[in-house]
């Protein structure tokens, strides 16, 4: 019998085998309606079309279905009836609220998940189509958002619904903001008011977009009504203090002695983000010898900056290295600090303290991780914005088994929300479900032509709220260092006479800049525009810090472009005045040479820098002007480079001078710059504003002498505001860095001997 039934089923046509299939799926529909109406009773008045019932599914084949409320749950869950799509199914994996029904073989989904699910669906499997809820397709549907506001409070943003208002007026902890006509509450009544609205509103008329699963896991107490300082005051210095060297301990400042007591109380897992020159360093080392017993201790840092960590822990943690080490008389602190140099060396055995490069770490991370670290830090770990680059990989490997992650960064988001999320990952790897989930609520997450795109911003009092309750701890000057002076910053109009706007070159990157270019092609262009922007105003650049030196003070000059650069100190030598220069050739010893030289000595008047290869790791704090020659598109890297002289030690007013060419780049790149640090202060990662730059046009002779006494109001003057290409964005970032751009430089003059 099973021969002829095989026999017969092979002759079956392609007409027949999808009739049967069509009739066993109807015959399954047929069974959840019995089910359905056994469970739900039917609520519709008298006469009401059957056909319109939400939960009647359409014709469902594997690229045909829709979705349905959860009978079990119809108020909290949906269901997707649909036949069998393994693609699918690897979608519906992706989603942290789902749930698989054996015995209806179906999948269902909390309704919080319902909007990122629909359109992961439409942007991976355009083939698949799934009829929406009923609820979506009504017009009289209100939307409530929720978002919190403060530690303890939420509000509610929503279309005007008289209903929803008397609801909401019910409420023991109401606010009402006329201005902003949103509704607040105390945290402590959140479930309540998602209750009473659940109950009060039928299905669909209100759609809740409820807080995220990640924000309610970190606030419960404030969830129980129970509001607890930040910081836990059962956490005594006191006892900090006999487990740190006593150096550290008797050198840290109030707010450093909170950093340090944050730290502790995440158990040594933390993104410390303090200004540049508020002392990161000696926090995080402070931290670290508070773990000593889990040492050695592994520091990740930049290259440039390998050796002055060295000297720093030989500073600060000599004590814990003596403990650890069990040190005699006569054995020396550097034999157990080492700094790795090269692929080919190996980590000593007796080493304690151990500092690589990130990129070194890239190249030698399996050797690296065998050695089981439990202690690390990671400095300017905002490096790490991209999960996919090598060194983003290797840290996460070296960190995988680690105790403590102490996350270093004056800049921890230098562009966008989405940059955060590795870090986030590093510290707290189960703070978020999934990248989506974090892109969607805090990275204005969305659908385009080439798949999810999550390079916005949303909600971002929420997020920073989010993070300094778990992993973030961030202050700034002015908040912290009363004593510290405030910066000016200005934008100089450079002398239109001496820019040669009217070369061949520069007219042709201006109108390639008009042209409708994609990709790589348009970031070529972009920094095409930018080499030679600096080509034409380098005359006028030169005379204006020609005119500096004749002041005989102390000044930084920051410049991009190799050209710009020689130019600058060929004009330095001609007048033969003292100077450093530190760019992307310098070593790493030569560096704290040249810092330590123009500190100490009355004779070096300026220090030429590179803006990203000097941006960090000095203290120059001898000067209080800093000149920026060129702009540079990142602001976190501008903001940067300014506090080389922003830092604790400074006694003087310190005044920034953008110097800008009109009817060049500079036009587009200083509005560029202004929007990105919006971005960065609406997170509340920094509050820095280039727009508060004055706008002057400086007379050329005796202009430092004149900087503080002149008044700044009666030469002010407007910049013409230029309308940029919000398409256009230039970022230090991996796809920027496939770009060769040593074509847009040409070598660096021979300098004299230092």
């Amino acid at each position: 019998m099973s021969l002829t039934i095989t026999s017969k089923s092979s002759t079956l046509t392609e007409e027949q085998k999808k009739r049967m299939e069509e009739n066993r799926l109807r015959a399954l529909q047929l069974k959840q309606k019995s089910f359905s109406n056994s469970i739900i009773p039917n609520t519709k008045p008298a006469g009401a079309n059957e056909s319109n019932s939400s939960n009647q599914p359409g014709q469902i084949t594997p690229t045909n279905g829709k979705c349905v409320y959860l009978n079990s749950d119809p108020t909290a869950r949906f269901e997707i009836l649909i036949g069998y799509n393994k693609e699918l199914i690897e979608i519906f994996k992706t989603v942290s609220s789902r749930k698989y029904d054996p015995e209806t073989k179906r999948w269902n989904f909390a309704l919080t998940s319902y909007d990122d699910l629909l359109l992961k669906v439409k942007s991976r499997l355009s083939s698949v189509k799934i009829e929406p809820l009923d609820r979506v397709a009504s017009s009289k549907s209100t939307i409530a958002k929720f978002h919190l506001i403060d530690r303890t409070r939420f509000e509610v943003q929503a279309e005007y619904n008289l209903e929803l208002q008397e609801l909401f007026k019910t409420m023991t902890t109401k606010r009402y903001d006329p201005q902003t006509k949103k509704w607040s509450f105390e945290l402590k009544e959140y479930q309540d008011l998602v209750k009473k609205i659940l109950n009060k509103f039928k299905r669909g008329e209100v759609q809740l977009v409820p807080l995220p699963n990640a924000l309610l896991d970190v606030f419960q107490n404030q969830l129980k009504g129970l509001n607890y300082p930040k910081i836990d005051p059962s956490i005594d210095f006191e006892h900090i203090k006999k487990k740190i060297d006593a150096d550290i301990a008797k050198s840290l400042m109030p707010f450093q002695i909170e950093g340090v007591k944050f730290a502790i109380q995440q158990n040594g897992r933390l993104l410390l983000a303090d200004d540049m020159g508020l002392g990161k360093t000696v926090q995080a080392l402070a931290i670290a010898s508070y773990y000593k017993e889990e040492w050695p201790l592994f520091i990740i840092v930049p290259s440039s900056v390998k050796f002055m960590w060295k000297e720093s822990a030989k500073r600060w943690l000599s004590e814990s290295l003596a403990k650890v080490c069990n040190l005699k008389h006569g054995d020396l602190v550097d034999d157990f600090i080492q700094v790795m140099e090269n692929g080919r060396q190996m980590i000593y055995p007796k080493s304690k303290i151990i500092i690589s490069s990130y990129d070194l770490l890239a190249k030698n991370v399996d050797e690296i991780s065998l050695n089981d670290f439990k202690v690390i830090i990671a400095d300017e770990c905002h490096l790490l914005k991209n999960n996919k680059a090598a060194r983003t990989k290797a840290v996460f490997k070296l960190i995988q088994n680690s105790n403590r992650v102490i996350l270093l960064s004056g800049t921890p988001a230098l562009s966008r929300p989405a940059e955060l999320f590795s870090q986030i990952q590093a510290i707290n790897p189960n703070l978020f479900a999934s990248f989506h989930d974090y892109g969607m609520r805090y990275c204005d997450g969305k659908e385009s032509r080439f798949g999810m795109d999550y390079s916005g911003y949303s909600n971002m009092t929420e997020l920073r709220l989010l993070l300094e309750e778990k992993i973030l701890i961030r202050r700034e000057k002015k908040d912290v260092i009363q004593e510290l002076p405030s910066k000016m910053r200005e934008m100089v109009i450079l002398n239109p006479s001496l820019i040669e706007l009217n070369t061949k070159t520069l007219k042709q990157a201006s109108n390639k800049m008009d042209q409708n270019l994609k990709g790589m092609e348009k970031r070529g262009a972009l920094l095409k525009y930018f080499q030679e922007t600096s080509k034409v105003k380098a005359k006028a650049v030169t005379e204006y810090v020609s005119d500096l030196l004749e002041s005989d003070k102390k000044f930084l000059v920051f410049a991009h472009h190799q050209s710009m650069l020689d130019e600058l100190e060929a004009e330095i030598q001609k007048n033969k005045y003292d100077y450093i220069r530190i760019d992307g050739s310098t070593s790493s010893e030569n560096r704290q040479v040249f810092v330590q030289r123009f500190q100490n000595s009355d004779r070096c008047q300026c220090a030429l820098l590179s803006i990203t290869a000097a941006n960090s790791g000095i203290t120059l704090t001898q000067a209080n002007l800093v000149v920026f020659a060129e702009l540079f598109w990142n602001p976190g890297i501008l903001v940067q480079a300014e506090d080389r002289v922003y830092r604790i030690g400074q006694k003087n007013s310190v005044i920034i001078q953008y110097l800008c060419a009109k009817g060049t780049a500079d036009d587009q790149i200083w509005p560029l710059v202004n929007e990105k640090l919006n971005v960065l202060s609406r997170a509340g990662l920094t509050r820095e504003n280039l727009s508060e730059a004055n706008t002057v046009n400086r007379p050329k002779t005796n202009l430092f002498d004149d900087l503080i006494e002149e008044d700044l109001k009666k030469n002010e003057k407007t910049v013409q505001s230029i309308e940029i290409d919000n398409d256009i964005t230039l970022e230090e970032d991996d796809d920027l860095k496939s770009i060769d751009l040593a074509q847009f430089e040409r070598p660096p003059i021979k300098k004299p001997k230092q």
